[in-house]
């Protein structure tokens, strides 16, 4: 960690975002500096040191303040008032900041980093080591039955099995190391077209793969599967406006013909033989047969 902030601190803009992204994607985010009553993950402070170089840099955000940087904003700063609002509870503020600076900061940190199209090459290409590093240390997870990364210390050597399956978890999790890997695979695609950086982007699409085989999670394979027909749509980027539709007015067909309703599909996606979807569609269920009790602020014992 201190490593990485001294590399955020002195490296030229340009050559930041590697270090960042190595440190991020391979420190436990149970590493954690308690100060008090403050808790200062690994990923925090690092945010912390990305804005220290943001602010000590005249550099503007590249094609200035856009619609997207005020939909974060906005979606921050209102999770947090949601939240605040929710627990009324001094802790709860405190911990509610934490994911804001999280949120925003990591946010504004990426976006002042990468600055042009020269840097999204060099981005994807710290992903791709990154996914090399997790792939090999969960594909080890299969073998050896523990997570190397657990002697770290902020999370557990043991690994985590389903229905007789190790789900590889990384340093991430199981479902959000699949999720991760599935949605860069395309980005790997990108770069293999460049032709200078093939063998990268071999590297990275491997990574990635073992990634979501090894975390035995539907959620990885979905993920792989939405990045795989998003790139077929491709050809149909300029129709999407009638996809669109044709998808909406399925879904109601296939409600009115069903003898549940269509979100009752979710109980009977299972690509790994451990998945737990039955709960999933007892969750969306809920969610909207209960709309009346959290459409304004939500709600808060939401795991009940």
């Amino acid at each position: 960690m201190l490593i990485a902030i001294a590399l955020i601190l002195v490296l030229p803009r340009k050559q930041v975002i590697t270090p960042l992204l190595l440190a991020v994607f391979t420190i436990p985010v149970g590493q954690v500096v308690v100060l008090g009553s403050l808790h200062f993950t690994v990923l925090r402070i690092l945010i912390l040191a990305g804005l220290v170089r943001r602010a000590s840099s005249r550099a503007k955000f590249p094609g200035g303040f856009n619609p997207v940087d005020r939909v974060v904003v906005l979606w921050t700063a209102s999770a947090l008032v949601v939240l605040s609002l929710q627990w009324m509870d001094t802790q709860a503020l405190i911990h509610n900041f934490g994911d804001f600076l999280d949120a925003l900061g990591g946010y504004f940190v990426v976006r002042f980093l990468i600055a042009d199209g020269e840097a999204i090459p060099r981005t994807i290409k710290a992903l791709a080591v990154v996914c090399v590093i997790q792939g090999t240390c969960m594909i080890n997870e299969q073998i050896s039955r523990l997570n190397v990364f657990g002697y770290l210390g902020g999370m557990p050597l043991s690994v985590t099995i389903r229905d007789g399956k190790i789900r590889s978890e990384g340093v991430m999790g199981c479902i959000y190391a699949g999720v991760f890997a599935g949605v860069l695979i395309p980005l790997f695609l990108w770069l293999w077209t460049q032709g200078k950086s093939r063998w990268v982007a071999c590297a990275g699409i491997a990574g990635a793969t073992a990634m979501v085989i090894t975390s035995n999670a539907s959620t990885s394979w979905m993920a792989l599967g939405g990045s795989i027909v998003g790139l077929a749509f491709w050809p149909l980027r300029k129709q999407m406006r009638l996809v669109r539709w044709g998808l909406a007015l399925t879904l109601v067909a296939l409600h009115l013909v069903m003898h549940g309703p269509v979100w009752s599909l979710i109980a009977r996606v299972d690509l790994t033989g451990s998945s737990s979807s039955e709960h999933r569609s007892y969750l969306v269920d809920a969610t909207i047969r209960h709309f009346s009790d959290w459409w304004l602020l939500g709600y808060k014992y939401y795991n009940l």
